[in-house]
């Protein structure tokens, strides 16, 4: 993995004397260097190699956002279109998946072995999640989610936003992601109803009767077929699945105290069991459980303080509409202790928000 990253880190080097030196990446320079004393402390201190994590959670997505912030309109055009083309086909192979029962790119039975494969019983038809390209549904429905919060915020035609949405929404269903439709139906929404509404975009009548017919279609096909998933069946909505996410805050009954303050990288898995749950189904308590108390809190600070700074040129309430979806999702899930969101929302910042524009309704 370190090899694989070098070609990106000779690049950023080779482009060093060109990187704008604003406060704002001095901010992303200061979590570098947070993150080479993190290494050596846990290194020489606890006798933990945390050199791959550091690298990929909190090295490598600054150094993108560090090498994007001296970018010009012109190329972060071009992750726009890359993005939003990423996002169709993601959204589009979820879909795909979900009609044909197939995962193209993951085998859920993969990691069983040749005894347990004998004695596998695949799943009810509601069951079926679609994994498209990240190997997990729930780490798929958390990107969509942050990439489409940007795309609605964006100075983004409203035709195009209304398309893009119906399809991401549509994926959500198709990953059987619980807990990120139900943010989604609640805050998107109505935030995109309002948009539409202050827009001008002529025919609005028109529009309103497609996404009406859109919305009774889709009720449709969530009540009569496979797609309503965990969200229909059953006649409670604190299933097992709901309960592990209540449980998990046991999870310091477990731990020493040592372990409590600066966590190890054994912990999810010893934790996970003594839950008997599939797994640490919150992203805070999972990074607590890696990085330990006072870590996680250093850690979460400082990323949160650059993400209020990037979207500060944003209005109070997009500002706040964006960090709720964003930690919401991350908080009922394991991902928000991932590289990968943290990543997608620096590339969906930059491809979306317009650096020039002053505020954004």
């Amino acid at each position: 993995m370190t090899f694989a990253y070098t070609p990106f880190l000779c690049y950023f080097v080779a482009k060093h004397p060109k990187i704008s030196k604003n406060s704002l990446t001095r901010w992303m320079f200061g979590v570098v260097i947070f993150a080479a004393f993190a290494y050596v402390f846990r290194l020489l201190g606890l006798g933990q190699d945390y050199f791959k994590n550091y690298l990929t959670f909190l090295v490598f997505p600054m150094l993108i956002s560090i090498d994007l912030e001296s970018e010009d309109s012109k190329r972060l055009s071009v992750l726009r279109k890359c993005l939003i083309l990423f996002f169709i086909v993601e959204c589009l192979v979820a879909v795909y998946e979900k009609i044909t029962e197939t995962c193209l790119f993951y085998d859920p039975t993969a990691a069983l072995t040749k005894s347990q494969l004998e004695y596998y019983v695949a799943p009810e038809e509601w069951e079926f999640r679609s994994y498209a390209f990240f190997a997990h549904p729930l780490m798929n429905a958390m990107i969509v989610c942050v990439v489409l919060s940007f795309m609605l915020i964006s100075d983004m035609r409203m035709k195009y936003k209304l398309l893009l949405f119906m399809l991401g929404y549509t994926s959500l269903w198709c990953f059987n992601a619980r807990g990120a439709t139900i943010v989604t139906s609640v805050l998107m929404i109505p935030y995109l109803l309002l948009s539409l509404y202050r827009s001008k975009i002529r025919n609005k009548k028109w529009i309103y009767l497609i996404l009406i017919t859109f919305a009774f279609g889709f009720v449709w096909l969530v009540f009569t077929t496979s797609l309503g998933g965990r969200l229909l069946v059953g006649d409670e909505l604190m299933d097992g699945s709901a309960q592990t996410r209540v449980d998990v805050f046991s999870f310091y009954q477990f731990l020493k105290p040592i372990q409590l303050w600066f966590g190890s990288p054994d912990l999810y898995l010893f934790v996970m069991y003594k839950l008997q749950a599939g797994g640490v189904e919150n992203g805070v308590i999972t990074m607590i459980l890696r990085e330990g108390i006072i870590f996680t809190a250093l850690i979460l600070m400082l990323l949160f303080h650059i993400q209020r700074r990037q979207i500060a040129i944003l209005g109070k309430y997009s500002r706040w509409w964006l960090l709720a979806i964003f930690y919401i999702i991350g908080t009922m899930n394991p991902n928000l202790s991932s590289a990968l969101p943290w990543t997608f929302w620096i590339l969906s910042y930059y491809a979306f928000i317009d650096k020039n524009i002053s505020s954004v309704k």
